[in-house]
């Protein structure tokens, strides 16, 4: 699939309104000058775009083997990044700022993770951490990550003709996910003069198999389906460090673990 795994995986993995992207309004010769292109060209714009980008708006859903799950946030290709996840009653926050995550989850989430003792302290309380995997997930959802990814690990790529998305005009890109740990989707681009990635769907289970490259994704998901959008792009990003966090990685061993959502 044209996104990386985490997208559709988050703690995990990753809609929109289009704005502050500088180019609503396209006019038909652009997207006609877009679509005109061979499919490897418009995916290698899009890559070159999506790898300038400071910043910018994710929401979208996906489906696995656990059931449907949502995700939405903003991020910033300094490191910022806040998130907000839902699956099966499960919910949480994370806000990053450098090193440091803060975490906010439901009861539900935290008697999963961590046993009913966590639940009743840290539910529905903001905690902070240093533990790398959250560091990871991060990274995994930096614009250069993205357009990195994009650029690998896809199968065949043709063009399926003009779409929308979010009241744009696009082309779209079909990916036949004939590669190992790819999935079959379609890719949106915005058919102006900054091809941006708007929308991305995966219309197929995944194969089996794992990409050459960790950061987009680890192989052998089980997500059969998912809708993706970006938006927001270049919009200021400002993350402010909740007052009064619990410091989790002091708690004792084995009461603040939070492990992966699932």
């Amino acid at each position: 699939m044209f996104i990386p795994r985490f997208l559709v995986v988050v703690v995990l993995a990753m809609p929109f309104v289009v704005g502050g992207c500088g180019d609503s309004g396209s006019s038909d010769g652009e997207s006609a000058k877009l679509g005109d292109k061979p499919a490897k060209q418009i995916l290698a714009d899009v890559v070159s775009a999506l790898g300038k980008v400071r910043s910018y708006h994710v929401q979208g859903r996906f489906t696995d083997e656990d059931g449907p799950a949502s995700l939405s946030g903003d991020v910033a290709a300094t490191g910022q990044a806040r998130l907000s996840y839902e699956r099966g009653g499960q919910r949480f926050q994370l806000q990053v700022i450098g090193a440091t995550t803060y975490l906010k989850a439901n009861d539900k989430f935290w008697n999963k993770q961590a046993g009913a003792g966590a639940a009743r302290v840290l539910a529905d309380r903001w905690v902070k951490t240093r533990k790398r995997n959250q560091r990871e997930l991060v990274d995994e959802l930096l614009p250069r990550t993205l357009a990195s990814c994009l650029s690998k690990d896809h199968g065949a790529i043709t063009k399926k003709g003009a779409g929308a998305a979010s009241g744009q005009k696009t082309v779209v890109l079909h990916d036949d996910g004939n590669t190992p740990g790819g999935a079959p989707g379609d890719l949106h681009v915005a058919a102006t003069d900054r091809p941006l990635p708007l929308r991305v769907l995966q219309t197929g289970p995944s194969k089996p198999g794992k990409p050459t490259d960790p950061k987009c994704g680890d192989g052998d998901s089980e997500t059969t389906e998912s809708d993706i959008s970006l938006s927001k792009f270049d919009e200021p990003v400002r993350i402010v460090a909740p007052d009064n966090a619990v410091n989790l990685d002091s708690l004792p061993q084995g009461r603040g673990e939070t492990g992966q959502a699932s």
